[in-house]
């Protein structure tokens, strides 16, 4: 199947908040969010480490951790861990710390996670753009007891990446579509290209079913295109040589207008249930190619693509 995403670019940028400029830069390359991607999972995280902040004496030393972008409000978080807001809807980007305020170890290098989160069931497309750093760290020391903390130094966290939000899954790469027999005779009453009512195949039977497992609420249309080798028209599928019938195969279930597939590889358009699962089964009947039929094993094999903007 053929897999095309919707690229989100997820940036920050930051400006210069102290005098000597501290800026960590984390890039989660390029992120796809997948169908089966669970709530309140971290997917494409890293694990960045920064230097000592306090490199020797540090009993009067906290390291204080301060959110510098919009968080979500409504989703609780572990202490030490933010939800930012990434721009788009369902997707949060998370940073994980030791408990804020806790003492550093002198010459101890400080480690943190970066992640991003689907907190919805529901994702949609587009750009985030910030301009100013996620989460900005300070060192703070008291001199004196009872005196206000001394901020020593500062430093801040860049997030990069670049997220494809939504994504399709075939479920299965093959389909099968059994018909039941039928006699020379039925077949000899109707014209060439015209369909054999009696015989055809189940279309409630699973491998008689294009299914396809969306991100829900990301695409509202599919488009498929079915290639074989044909015989008459368009429609029409030719089978194995000198038997003089040929399969025509219907889209659509029961209550819905069927369409005769075309196979030619002309785009049909799909549409995809706000929940994300799609489901599109297929009925094979037997045609006439010609006045003369002959019985025995009637086989044909064709291939559909399935894409999305």
């Amino acid at each position: 199947m053929k897999r095309n995403v919707l690229s989100v670019l997820l940036m920050i940028i930051s400006p210069v908040v102290w005098a000597v400029s501290e800026v960590t830069h984390v890039d989660l390359g390029n992120q796809t969010l997948l169908v089966s991607q669970p709530l309140n999972s971290v997917f494409g995280q890293k694990t960045v480490t920064i230097p000592a902040l306090c490199p020797d004496n540090c009993g009067d030393v906290t390291v204080e951790w301060t959110a510098m972008a919009p968080l979500l409000a409504d989703i609780p978080s572990a202490p030490g861990t933010w939800l930012f807001d990434s721009g788009v809807k369902g997707i949060a980007i998370q940073i994980s710390t030791k408990i804020p305020g806790a003492q550093p170890s002198a010459g101890e290098s400080v480690s943190f996670q970066v992640g991003l989160v689907r907190v919805r069931q529901e994702v949609t497309s587009g750009t985030a753009l910030l301009s100013k750093p996620l989460l900005k760290w300070s060192l703070l020391s008291r001199k004196r007891t009872g005196e206000q903390p001394v901020i020593e130094k500062e430093g801040s966290i860049v997030v990069g990446g670049n997220l494809a939000i939504g994504s399709c899954v075939l479920q299965s790469n093959s389909l099968t579509l059994n018909l039941k027999p039928v006699s020379v005779n039925e077949i000899k009453k109707v014209k060439p290209g015209e369909l054999v009512t009696t015989g055809h195949s189940d279309p409630s039977k699973p491998e008689s079913i294009i299914g396809v497992e969306c991100t829900p609420g990301v695409f509202s249309s599919l488009s498929a295109n079915f290639m074989a080798t044909t015989t008459l028209n368009k429609t029409v599928i030719k089978t194995n040589e000198g038997t003089g019938v040929g399969f025509i195969v219907q889209g659509g279930g029961e209550g819905t207008n069927k369409s005769t597939i075309n196979w030619n590889g002309e785009p049909l358009i799909l549409n995809v249930p706000a929940n994300g699962q799609l489901s599109y089964p297929l009925t094979a009947f037997y045609t006439p190619t010609s006045d003369i039929v002959k019985a025995g094993d009637i086989t044909a094999q064709a291939s559909f693509t399935i894409s999305y903007p």
